[in-house]
């Protein structure tokens, strides 16, 4: 397969965002030696590219989209979608 595969990924989503996120995305791509993926991360920019950094992770195979928005854990899926143009969910 000569293209990458993309893959969009939500950081801010879940508990502990985006240092769970980052800390899984780190494990693949230790085992992934292909470099055969592409992600796209969604969430708060600064925070992810902290995360980043602790791993040493290449930008080669990353791409960060800032989102400003926040939506919180009591807001239905629907709701967030509706209202939260801007979040890392959207």
């Amino acid at each position: 397969m000569k293209d990458k595969i993309t893959i969009a990924i939500d950081a801010m989503g879940g508990e502990n965002a985006p240092t769970k996120t980052i800390y899984g995305l780190n494990i693949f791509l230790e085992k992934n030696k292909k470099k055969d993926v592409f992600f796209n991360l969604y969430g708060d920019k600064l925070l992810i590219e902290k995360e980043l950094n602790k791993y040493n992770i290449p930008i080669s195979q990353i791409k960060v989209i800032n989102s400003t928005s926040v939506v919180s854990d009591e807001e239905t899926p629907l709701k967030a979608v509706k209202n939260s143009k801007n979040s890392s969910m959207w």
